[in-house]
């Protein structure tokens, strides 16, 4: 496991490029969904029960704390859909890259030679990611007692038999 790219030959052509599935996000999308239209239920249900803090509110106690519960959930939201669109797997003919954006300002970068693959595996649990077919992919290394888990690919089972083949090829040259 390496995690830089100086093993990586100018003249390597990228065989797959790959994304997680927009479904693996859903979760996150469902939340931000509800955490978007919380206050605004939050005020017509204050209001409607005539809580008094509501009855003569004061308007620019409430446009700050507005701006503030929106301005964190933007952020908050972004942050997510820039960990979904920078999250990214490479294979090469030489290698397999991770690429694992986790936050805005944390990218974690995980490179491994076919050679040193001993095994790969893909995993589809539930019912969304197996109707839709998307899931994680196992890979395990040689002189590594841990797992790599690269989560919600769009279908695993090609990409790790894919896998398997450049790694075979590889190995018998």
């Amino acid at each position: 496991m390496i995690t830089t790219f100086e093993n990586i030959a100018y003249d390597e052509s990228i065989i797959i490029k790959s994304r997680r599935h927009i479904l693996s996000i859903l979760p996150s999308i469902i939340v931000f969904v509800i955490l978007s239209i919380l206050p605004i239920i939050i005020v017509i249900i204050a209001f409607s029960l005539e809580i008094p803090i509501f009855k003569y509110p004061n308007i620019n106690i409430l446009l700050l704390s507005a701006s503030c519960y929106y301005m964190i959930y933007l952020l908050v939201f972004t942050s997510e859909l820039i960990s979904y669109y920078y999250d990214l797997l490479l294979v090469t003919k030489n290698n397999v890259i991770s690429i694992d954006q986790s936050g805005m300002f944390s990218r974690k970068i995980l490179l491994f030679n076919l050679e040193q693959i001993e095994d790969i595996n893909a995993h589809v649990t539930g019912f969304i990611p197996t109707f839709f077919n998307f899931g994680n992919i196992i890979i395990q290394t040689a002189g590594t007692k841990e797992l790599t888990i690269i989560k919600g690919m769009p279908n695993p089972q090609k990409i790790a038999s894919k896998i398997m083949e450049l790694r075979n090829i590889h190995t018998q040259d």
